[in-house]
Order: structure tokens, then C-alpha cells, then sequence
């Protein structure tokens, strides 16, 4: 005969068979459930996958494919400056750093003073590239010494100090590139920079406090590109959501969260964008995490 002790053991051990079985149960119908989601919708998540994949990889041979034929130009023209240029961008857009400064550096010897400045623009474009800030600036100071009249020299300072946290300077070097463009330089730094301003207008019927992130984050990126710095970075500070912001949106949002005081989060923003390959990032980064 059971005693009650041994009766409320009986119970206890059932109620926790019971809840254990339970659980087992639930487990087992989310486990079909997810077995069925996937048989519906796994499929078309690794479509998806593979598609992107290949479109990672089109872009990719199209680049690589693109640098081959600026190759072959200056094979045929060595001396071309403008085909040079183009092999440089191209390359610095593949993530080929090294090579666009092979590239740049490659250029004939002893040019004429107007296209010395050029090819020291182009040496310097991809020194920023490759993170070496002050190898850049040194280059673009140079070319200033050639040309003052240099809009794209005085940018690519501008964003030499941006990464070295020097804000005051690169205010006075954005503003610099600002008078240089606006007396009507055609050169193909200006294009873009009237590219910007185009996007801008286009854009400004949208208040900024209605627009996605998505939008703010171009909006501020065609803010840079048009040397007014001040109005970028309050509209990067007033953006939410980061998690999809290209390279260069996160540099600029980390030198706008450094100018307000808050250097941890710049710090993470930095150190996003040099994961992601934007490598002017990296010297944010390490002056940050020196100062620690």
C-alpha cells in the first residue's frame, strides 16, 4: 500500500513527465511548421541567395572586364591622361587599391605643369583609397602648389582631415572646393559635382523630416559630393537606421557622431565602413581607439 509521501512522489514525476512531453510536442509542431515554411518559401530564399551571388559576380567580371579595356587604351596610348584616369576610378572601384596606385604612379615622366597636377591627382585619389592619409595629403598639397585653382585637391584634403578628426581644417578645405567649383570648372570632379547638385534639387520637394532613411542617407551622400558638409552631417545625425548605409555613408556619419562628442558610436561607424572596405575609415578607427 502507498503511503502519501510516496503518492505525492508518483504525482510530482507524472506532472513532470507530462510537462515534458508537452514541450516535446510543441517542439516537434514548430519543427513541421518550419519544415513546411521551408518547403514553401526555403526554396526561394536560396533562389534568392543565388541570384544574388550572381549578380555579385557580373558586377565583379564587368569591372574586371572594364580595367582590361582601359589597359589595352593605354597600351596603345600611354600618354593618355584622361584613359589613365578612368583605369585609376575603375580600379579603386573594384577594391583594387594597390593597382590604381600602380596605375597612377605608371604615368609617363616629366608631363607638362598641367598634367604633372593631374597625375598627382590621380596618385593622390588612390593614396585616399588606400587609406594612406597622409601620403595623400602630402600629394595634394602638391598639386595645389601646381594648380591652385584645384577644386578636387582641396576635396580630397578635406577628406584627409575628415578621417584624421582635423573638423576645423576640413571645413576650410570643403568650403575651398566649393568657391573653385562654382567658378565653372569642367573638369570630371565638377561634373560630379553638378550631378549633386542636380540630385539635390530634384529631391527638395520632399521635407526631410517626411523621407526614408534610405532617401536622407543619398540626400546627405549628394551633400558631401556638393562640399556643404555642415548641412550632411545634421542630416546623418538625424538618421535611424543604418543597417543597410553604404561604406561612405557610415564614414560621414561617424565624423558627424566625433564633431558632436560621441566617440564610441563614431568609432562603430568607422569600424563598420573599413570592414566594408572603405579603408579612408581605418585611421578613424585607430586614432579612436588609441585615445582610449
Amino acid at each position: 500500500m502507498q503511503g502519501p509521501s510516496t503518492r505525492k512522489a508518483i504525482r510530482a514525476s507524472a506532472s513532470l513527465h507530462a510537462r515534458a512531453l508537452g514541450l516535446a510536442a510543441i517542439l516537434l509542431a514548430a519543427f513541421i511548421a518550419a519544415a513546411g515554411l521551408y518547403s514553401i518559401y526555403g526554396y526561394k530564399l536560396v533562389f534568392f541567395v543565388y541570384e544574388l551571388q550572381q549578380v555579385y559576380r557580373a558586377e565583379d567580371r564587368e569591372g574586371r572586364a572594364a580595367a582590361e579595356q582601359y589597359e589595352d587604351y593605354l597600351r596603345a596610348d600611354p600618354a593618355s591622361l584622361r584613359m589613365r584616369g578612368r583605369l585609376v576610378d575603375q580600379l579603386i572601384h573594384n577594391g583594387d587599391f594597390d593597382a590604381a596606385l600602380a596605375a597612377a604612379e605608371a604615368a609617363p615622366a616629366n608631363p607638362a605643369a598641367a598634367d604633372q597636377a593631374l597625375v598627382l591627382v590621380l596618385t593622390a585619389r588612390a593614396r585616399l583609397a588606400r587609406g594612406d592619409v597622409d601620403a595623400a595629403v602630402e600629394a595634394y598639397r602638391e598639386v595645389l602648389r601646381l594648380s591652385s585653382e584645384s577644386a578636387e585637391a582641396h576635396y580630397g584634403l578635406a577628406q584627409a582631415h575628415a578621417a584624421r578628426g582635423e573638423f576645423s581644417r576640413m571645413r576650410d578645405e570643403f568650403a575651398a572646393a566649393q568657391r573653385k567649383l562654382s567658378t565653372g570648372s569642367t573638369t570630371e570632379f565638377a561634373k560630379g559635382y553638378l550631378a549633386a547638385l542636380d540630385s539635390l534639387e530634384k529631391n527638395a520637394k520632399t521635407p526631410e523630416g517626411e523621407a526614408s532613411d534610405a532617401a536622407q542617407i543619398a540626400r546627405a551622400l549628394d551633400l558631401v559630393r556638393a562640399a556643404r558638409i555642415d548641412e550632411a552631417l545634421v542630416t546623418l545625425r538625424s538618421v535611424r537606421d543604418f543597417e543597410d548605409a553604404p561604406p561612405a555613408a557610415r564614414f560621414w556619419r561617424g565624423v558627424a557622431d566625433e564633431a558632436a562628442g560621441e566617440r564610441e558610436a563614431a568609432r562603430g561607424h568607422y569600424s563598420r565602413a573599413a570592414q566594408a572596405g572603405l579603408r579612408l575609415a581605418i585611421a578613424g578607427e585607430l586614432r579612436l581607439a588609441a585615445a582610449e
